[in-house]
Order: C-alpha cells, then sequence, then structure tokens
C-alpha cells in the first residue's frame, strides 16, 4: 500500500518519512556552500523542500552539523507511531 492508500478499515495510511542519508545532505550543502547554489535551486535540483534546506543550514549553524541526533528521531517516531493507535 502507498501513502494515500485506504486500509482495510477505511484509515488513510500515512507513511513516515525517512531521514536523509549523510552523502545526500552533504551533496546538497556542498553545493550550496560552496558552489554558491542558491537554496531555491538547491531545492529543485535535489527535489526536496527549501525548508529541509532552510533546517539543515539553521542546525549546521547552530551544531556545526546537519544530522538528526538519534533522540530527536526516536521521539518523532514515538509520536508518530502514537498517533497510528
Amino acid at each position: 500500500m502507498g501513502l494515500g492508500d485506504k486500509s482495510l478499515h477505511g484509515e488513510y495510511l500515512i507513511s513516515m518519512a525517512q531521514p536523509y542519508s549523510d552523502d545526500f545532505w552533504q551533496k546538497v550543502m556542498q553545493a550550496i556552500e560552496l558552489d554558491g547554489l542558491s537554496k531555491s535551486d538547491g531545492s529543485q535540483l535535489f527535489n526536496i523542500g527549501s525548508n529541509t534546506i532552510n533546517l539543515w543550514c539553521h542546525r549546521k549553524a547552530q551544531t556545526g552539523d546537519v544530522k538528526h541526533n538519534m533522540r530527536e528521531i526516536q521521539v518523532k517516531q514515538a509520536l508518530h507511531n502514537k498517533g497510528m493507535n
């Protein structure tokens, strides 16, 4: 079943997005920071939301890294799973 498919009980199923790979976000950030690509162009080129790029840039400015910490991922998954019950 895909996103928006109905389950046997008539409920719509929504899958949680998976984190981007380290390799992918490094390519995106390199294109923006080192190659001078605009965030808007990066969003279109890499087919990701501009909000995602803005979040990565903000997170990198705050922490020096764009990766999620594992605790943040676990909390999001727990909240998602709780909403599915």
